[in-house]
């Protein structure tokens, strides 16, 4: 294999791609969609009014989603990928991120779905109080 095919869109001004093979739809955004756009998902990326759905299936869920531009399927040579380094995984702003690409001059955030799956999750309210009996 002398290259990998991924699904690739820009936010916030930056790529973000997944494998191909994850992906399990890609249809026009809809107001009755449950989606979720990738700045709810990934702190630093602005709002984008989305056009666009991306849907997965991980640990039996599926996930939508939203995407500003209309999402490409190509095919990135394996030598224009590189897995981060030991010593940013821990800086890494989210275990989604696994590795950098580079296409068209540009670098390129590969995610992981299953990791960006268990950021749909909803997240526990904090400072909740609780009922004593």
């Amino acid at each position: 294999m002398s290259s990998l095919a991924l699904v690739i869109w820009q936010a916030g001004g930056h790529q973000f791609a997944v494998e191909a093979s994850r992906i399990l739809a890609l249809q026009p955004y809809t107001s009755g969609m449950d989606c979720r756009s990738l700045h709810q998902l990934l702190a630093g990326l602005d709002a984008e009014a989305p056009a666009y759905c991306l849907s997965w299936q991980a640990d039996n869920q599926t996930c939508w989603l939203a995407t500003r531009d209309e999402p490409l399927h190509l095919q990135l040579p394996l030598d224009a990928l590189w897995p981060l380094p030991h010593s940013l995984q821990h800086a890494r702003q989210s275990p989604a991120i696994r590795a950098l690409g580079w296409h068209q001059d540009r670098p390129v955030t590969l995610l992981d779905t299953r990791e960006l799956t268990r950021l749909f999750e909803p997240q526990p309210a904090t400072g909740a109080s609780r009922q004593r009996p």
